[in-house]
């Protein structure tokens, strides 16, 4: 009988082809086998392979939705986590979600508690002074109380309305002061000094209404 080293290596498998064994159940029976049987015998079991090493899979694909319920079972230490293009350094799944995870409480732990702030501001919205001083001359706004309204009339000549570090130092924060534009015959402009930093759609008027100036933040201010 020939020996194995005597037959010609095939180069070119395909799942027709064949190859000797024995039965199980008696292991004597020499049987063939085809490559199409051997490979449903692993897909119907559900054994994919059994290995020690490791073993890289380059384009594969694992489908897991022809049916059934199938799992992926893996230690989240053991895959790789690849943090090119993202601010993680962590370079496995365990580490990465504990990274986010430390990351979530520090953000969590310094939450500004906002709440102070805006009730002040709205007891402050509630006690508008309704005794209106008309403004016919240019001013610093520290010369104006807060929570007060002003009529501005710049029919005698151009109003300039100035912010400036005083006011900051003398007003609080949420503090405002309302302004009832009434004639703009000549310029009314609203403009600060020092430090100080206005927040303003336009601060050269070109119409009639009512404004208010809002100290929202030390050495900001809100006009609008």
């Amino acid at each position: 009988m020939p020996t194995i080293p005597s037959y010609l290596q095939d180069a070119t498998m395909s799942l027709d082809d064949k190859v000797l064994g024995v039965t199980s159940s008696d292991g004597l029976t020499t049987k063939t086998y085809s490559l199409s049987s051997i490979q449903s015998l692993f897909s119907t079991s559900g054994v994919l392979a059994t290995i020690e090493n490791s073993e890289t899979l380059q384009n594969k694909t694992m489908n897991f939705s022809t049916g059934g319920n199938n799992t992926l079972i893996a230690d989240a230490v053991d895959v790789i986590f690849d943090n090119a293009g993202t601010n993680i350094l962590a370079l496995d799944v365990q580490a990465a979600i504990e990274e986010l995870d430390n990351e979530m409480a520090a953000v969590e732990s310094n939450k500004v508690d906002t709440s102070t702030y805006t009730t002040g501001l709205a007891a402050k919205q509630d006690k508008v002074s309704v005794d209106e001083v008309e403004v016919t001359s240019s001013l610093s706004i520290e010369a104006l109380s807060s929570g007060s309204a002003y009529i501005v009339n710049a029919a005698g000549g151009s109003i300039v309305v100035t912010v400036t570090d005083v006011a900051n130092s003398a007003k609080s924060i949420g503090d405002f002061i309302e302004f009832h534009i009434k004639n703009i015959s000549n310029l009314v402009s609203f403009t600060t000094s020092g430090v100080q930093q206005l927040y303003a759609r336009e601060t050269e008027l070109t119409s009639l209404g009512y404004l208010k100036l809002t100290k929202i933040a030390n050495n900001e201010w809100s006009l609008g």
